[in-house]
């Protein structure tokens, strides 16, 4: 064989590993960008929804608390067949993002104009649940957490930073 296909082949041959090193390198860079990106440390404070541009829950001295008023009561899911009606009475108050007092001002006259939309989508999520759900240790909770990302999505807002059961009662 001629010295100049010896040559080619390794020509072809280096070229093949430099695209494959650069292939690598473009992966890692990609994967390192990725890490950097998602580093700050978690937007959901327990697993809960995202609480705005804040690293966790305003603490309760820099909420504003807006009472939503009279107690909601609605009918809860059926489990099963002779499981009789059950229902549950609550009455909650929502803690607002107060570390910005003017987006705090707009927030809550917002609230009082739309408290029948807060007041609904209350009872939807509560209507979804059982009694036995409910009664779990970690039913109130887990139903607290399902009215504050409901609450969020709904104003496409994340002023309403935390859920206040004043009574929980299930029947």
């Amino acid at each position: 064989m001629s010295e100049e296909a010896k040559g080619g082949n390794n020509k072809g041959m280096m070229l093949i590993i430099v695209a494959m090193l650069a292939v690598i390198i473009l992966a890692l860079a990609g994967v390192a960008v990725f890490l950097i990106m998602n580093m700050g440390g978690d937007d959901e404070v327990a697993g809960g929804p995202v609480q705005g541009w804040y690293s966790e829950v305003p603490s309760a001295l820099d909420q504003r608390i807006f009472d939503l008023g009279d107690s909601i009561t609605t009918n809860l899911l059926s489990s099963g067949p002779g499981s009789g009606n059950n229902f549950v009475v609550v009455n909650l108050s929502l803690g607002i993002n107060n570390l910005d007092e003017d987006d705090a001002d707009d927030f809550w006259v917002l609230l009082a104009e739309r408290q029948p939309v807060v007041r609904d989508a209350v009872t939807s999520i509560l209507r979804r649940a059982t009694a036995e759900e409910l009664r779990r240790p970690d039913g109130a909770d887990i139903i607290r957490e399902d009215i504050l990302t409901a609450l969020q999505s709904v104003f496409a807002s994340h002023m309403i930073v935390e859920v206040y059961f004043n009574q929980f009662t299930v029947h």
